[in-house]
C-alpha cells in the first residue's frame, strides 16, 4: 500500500501503524494549507518579520533567508516555523494583496486568466470568434483621463474595422479595410458591397459613391465637390468644344471661362454663369472684363425651343453714355445727352433724338 496519496501528497495511516494521530493530523495539516488556497502575497522573496501562524505565501525568484532553495513554492507559517509546498500543475490560489486568481501552469505562477484561447461571456465562444459577449450592452468605460479602443493589423493590406450586421449578414463597415485609407461601406445583402466613403491618409480628401465624381454630377444625395456649381473653386466647368450653346443645364449653378474664339459668345466674354431650373429650362449670364471700361453682363434663357438672343444688362456704367443700336437692340449705352453749336441734345438708343 502506498504511504502518500497521489495528488495531494498526504500520508496515509498504514497497518498495524503506532501513533496513528501523528499521521492523521499531518493530512489534516496539508488540507488545512491547500483547500481554499489564498496567499497573503505573491513572489515575494524574504520572510515577513512577524508572520501570524496561518500566514502562506507563493514564493518568487531568487528566495532568502528561511525561505532560501524553495523559489516558487507555498510557503505556510505554522507554530513550529515555517513548512513548505510544492505546486503543481493546474493548481489554483488567490492572490490577495494583488487582487487575482494566480495559476501554477508546471514551471511558473501567472494570472489564471493569461492567455485564454476562448471566451465566452453570456453565451458559447467559437473557434473564429474566440471572445465572445451576449448581452445588450457592452460597457468599456475610463480609468483615468480616458479609453482608447484599439483595433490593430500587421500590414496595410490586411483588415482592421468594425463590422454591423443584421442576422448574421454584412450591412456596413468603418475601417481600414485592404488598405490605410479610413473607409465606409454599405451593403444591402451582406455580398455586393459599395464604398460609400473613403479618406486619404495622405491627403486627408474625401472619395467614393457618396461624394459628386466631377463638377457637373448631378445625380441626387451626393455630396458636393469643391468647384462644383462653382463653389470654392476658380473653375467650375470647363467648357466642353467651342460653343456655349452646347452646354449642358444639368448644374444649379455652372461657371465656365472661355475666350473671344468661343461661338455665340454675346462678346470678348470672360465668364458665363449658368442657371438651371431642370435640363431644358434655365438661364446664362455671360460677364466681358476684357474690353469694356465698365463691365458688360449680358443676359438670355434657355427654354425646349432654344435660346433667346442675348439682352446687355444695364446697369449704372452702360445706361448714360454715347449711344448705339443694331437691328433696334442697343449696343452701346441707353441715353446720350450732350451740345454742340445748335444747341443742346437727348439722344435714345433706337435712335430718337431731342435737340
Amino acid at each position: 500500500m502506498s504511504e502518500r496519496s497521489s495528488l495531494l501528497s498526504l500520508p496515509y495511516l498504514q497497518p498495524s501503524q503506532a501513533q496513528k494521530h501523528v499521521t492523521h493530523n499531518e493530512a489534516l495539516r496539508l488540507l488545512d494549507a491547500l483547500v481554499q488556497l489564498a496567499v497573503l502575497e505573491a513572489g515575494r522573496t524574504e520572510p515577513p518579520p512577524a508572520p501570524e501562524p496561518g500566514a502562506r505565501y507563493i514564493l518568487g525568484d531568487g528566495t532568502t533567508g528561511a525561505w532560501a532553495g524553495h523559489d516558487r513554492e507555498i510557503a505556510i507559517y505554522e507554530a513550529t516555523g515555517w513548512g513548505f509546498l510544492t505546486p503543481r500543475s493546474g493548481w489554483r490560489a488567490e492572490d490577495l494583496g494583488g487582487s487575482a486568481t494566480l495559476l501554477f501552469d508546471g514551471v511558473a505562477w501567472r494570472p489564471a486568466l493569461d492567455r485564454l484561447e476562448r471566451l465566452g461571456i453570456g453565451t458559447d465562444p467559437a473557434l473564429a470568434t474566440p471572445l465572445t459577449v451576449a448581452g445588450e450592452t457592452t460597457l468599456l468605460t475610463d480609468a483615468g483621463a480616458g479609453h482608447r479602443l484599439v483595433l490593430n493589423k500587421a500590414t496595410a493590406l490586411d483588415t482592421a474595422s468594425l463590422l454591423f450586421q443584421t442576422g448574421y449578414s454584412g450591412r456596413a463597415e468603418i475601417g481600414t479595410a485592404g488598405s490605410d485609407g479610413f473607409a465606409i461601406k454599405l451593403s444591402a445583402d451582406g455580398t455586393i458591397w459599395q464604398e460609400a466613403l473613403t479618406l486619404d491618409p495622405a491627403s486627408g480628401l474625401a472619395s467614393g459613391s457618396a461624394i459628386q465624381s466631377g463638377t457637373e454630377d448631378d445625380r441626387t444625395g451626393r455630396l458636393m465637390a469643391v468647384g462644383a456649381f462653382g463653389l470654392g473653386g476658380s473653375v467650375a466647368q470647363t467648357l466642353t468644344g467651342n460653343d456655349l450653346d452646347a452646354i449642358p443645364l444639368r448644374n444649379a449653378i455652372g461657371q465656365h471661362h472661355g475666350d473671344a474664339a468661343t461661338l455665340n459668345a454675346p462678346f470678348d466674354w470672360a465668364g458665363l454663369l449658368t442657371l438651371a431650373r431642370s435640363e431644358t429650362r434655365g438661364a446664362q449670364l455671360a460677364l466681358d472684363t476684357e474690353t469694356a471700361t465698365e463691365p458688360a453682363l449680358a443676359l438670355r434663357t434657355l427654354r425646349n425651343d432654344g435660346h433667346s438672343p442675348w439682352r446687355e444688362v444695364c446697369h449704372r456704367g452702360n445706361v448714360l453714355g454715347p449711344v448705339s443700336q443694331s437691328a433696334g437692340l442697343p449696343t452701346g449705352a441707353l441715353i446720350e445727352q450732350g451740345s454742340n453749336a445748335n444747341g443742346r441734345y437727348i439722344r435714345f438708343a433706337d435712335g430718337t433724338q431731342i435737340a
